[in-house]
């Protein structure tokens, strides 16, 4: 983890630096809700996703991630930065299967509230979202933000866990009441 905390972040890799303290916070809270695997839209290479993983590898409860991106000739080009997860094309293939009970959806600086919005309806059946991106006044925009009103009357916000420092990101986890 130390090489997270040293020096800029690339931002291909990660735009949100986590300490040790996040990742446990965060896995904590989704093992509380009986999450084990998570799939993160929009997941680029998947360092953040896999750091998640990993924080929890030989525990108990290990999470399983998977990334859901577009375009598998950009991931799979010699320009793209690497992939640190599994990847699915929702493009090319029929669909993303995802009927597991224990399934959380995130959105780690989505940017695209209308696809945001067609993700939830399709994956109506996920009992648990996290929105990962910056903090209110930030100077970083991500649509949804974290702390935006967007997920309706049948989800509560259960946690708010902060990175801390000066760069001002969190994740919000929100779960069907």
């Amino acid at each position: 983890m130390e090489v997270l905390q040293n020096g800029p972040p690339d931002p291909l890799l990660l735009w949100l630096r986590p300490s040790a303290s996040w990742l446990r916070q965060l896995t904590d809270v989704l093992a509380k809700l009986q999450v084990r695997q998570v799939v993160s839209i929009g997941s680029g290479c998947g360092l953040l996703e896999w750091l998640l993983a990993a924080s929890t590898a030989g525990s108990s409860r290990p999470l399983e991630v998977i990334g859901v991106e577009m375009n598998r000739s950009w991931w799979e080009s010699k320009r793209s930065p690497p992939s640190f997860i599994p990847l699915v094309f929702p493009d090319e293939d029929e669909d993303v299967v995802i009927d597991r009970s224990g399934c959380a959806l995130m959105f780690c600086y989505f940017n695209d509230r209308a696809a945001f919005e067609g993700y939830l309806e399709h994956y109506g059946h996920v009992d648990v979202v996290v929105i990962a991106g910056p903090a209110p006044g930030g100077d970083v925009h991500c649509d949804p933000a974290p702390m935006d009103d967007v997920m309706g009357d049948e989800w509560r916000r259960v946690a708010v866990v902060k990175t801390g420092g000066d760069r001002g990101h969190l994740a919000a986890v929100y779960s069907k009441r």
